[in-house]
């Protein structure tokens, strides 16, 4: 019994693991796809093909070597799904950006403007709902294309993180996808800003955007908690009397805190401060995030300091502990009682 369901539990994380990669694999074609639409003739955009190859590859490798499970803290079949996506996002958004100059430029004049929206109709999908029974016409253009797949490229980050089997337990991994989910919001409320008319206007600000848009996808491909249980500690015995503090950066949980404030936080809090103060770019969304970006980057301070305040008093308690211990011993090994006289011998 006990051996079917070992069975029964292994199938399903294999099928997990294949679904999930399928996922990713479709998504990771549509973007493709988009891209070359947005850059006709083009050939060198069908290089982003290699990431999906791999990412065949590294299916099979983990159905059969691995048994569909993962592959500790660090995810390949994320990080390939990443690195097929993220370039096809980036084609698509030079583009939109193009698109939306030769709009802004050709609308002061109205015989030029009606020509632009012809040009720009050329490349929308009209979709239609009444086969359904819903009375209703979808009309997809170009930049609705690329935020559909923005979104779908987050929102299959954080199911792939939930199907892909890991070494978390059920509370660490539902505290992970809540903080995915945040994570999420504010990595889309960053594109936004590339409605901007001069964020349009500024090729630099939207590739340093795009930069931390891209780095900012990196979170997903690691897992800080994910240690095992029997996994040897990192951390360092500190001698008596020495000044310590440096070795708890090994902790995964700081390192974790640390990586958070680098590639999210911090970064977004400075690209929305510099749009504020220097672009003058206002809006409520981007007020309220980065208050958000603050006060997070202030929480995960004060964790930070939390963490190596219980360290520090951990060690001190240590210290404290072996210090009575060496007492011990010296006054047993000494013959001494505890009113530090010496026994006499039988």
């Amino acid at each position: 019994m006990a051996k079917k369901t070992t069975c029964i539990s292994q199938f399903c994380t294999a099928i997990k693991a294949l679904v999930t990669r399928l996922l990713f694999v479709a998504h990771g074609l549509v973007c493709i796809w988009r891209a070359t639409v947005s850059f006709p003739g083009n050939s060198m955009l069908w290089f982003l093909m290699i990431p999906v190859v791999l990412l065949f590859v590294e299916t099979m490798v983990t159905l059969v070597y691995n048994k569909g499970k993962e592959w500790g803290w660090f995810c390949p079949s994320v990080f390939l799904y990443l690195f097929c996506t993220v370039p096809s996002i980036w084609f698509m958004e030079f583009s939109e950006q193009d698109r939306r100059l030769e709009s802004m430029s050709s609308a002061r004049a109205a015989c030029l403007n009606a020509t632009a929206n012809s040009t720009l109709d050329d490349d929308e999908l009209v979709v239609s709902l009444q086969s359904i029974g819903l009375d209703l016409t979808l009309t997809i253009d170009s930049s609705t294309w690329v935020l559909g797949l923005e979104q779908a490229l987050v929102f299959l980050l954080i199911l792939g993180r939930w199907l892909l089997p890991t070494n978390l337990k059920d509370d660490q991994l539902s505290q992970l996808l809540l903080s995915y989910i945040g994570m999420a919001a504010d990595i889309l409320e960053l594109l936004e800003v590339f409605e901007e008319p001069k964020v349009i206007r500024n090729p630099v600000l939207t590739f340093v955007v795009l930069m931390i848009f891209s780095l900012s996808l990196l979170q997903f491909t690691v897992v800080f908690t994910a240690l095992p249980d029997h996994a040897p500690s990192c951390s360092v015995t500190c001698p008596p009397g020495k000044d310590c503090r440096g070795l708890h950066c090994c902790n995964p949980e700081i390192f974790n805190i640390y990586t958070t404030i680098i590639l999210q936080d911090g970064a977004f809090f400075a690209v929305r401060v510099y749009l504020f103060f220097v672009e003058r770019v206002f809006s409520q969304g981007l007020l309220f995030f980065a208050g958000k970006n603050m006060l997070v980057i202030m929480l995960d301070i004060y964790r930070i300091k939390a963490l190596f305040t219980n360290d520090d008093e951990e060690d001190d308690q240590g210290e404290q502990e072996l210090q009575d211990t060496v007492t011990t011993e010296a006054i047993t090994v000494g013959g001494m009682d505890n009113q530090g006289y010496t026994k006499e011998a039988p």
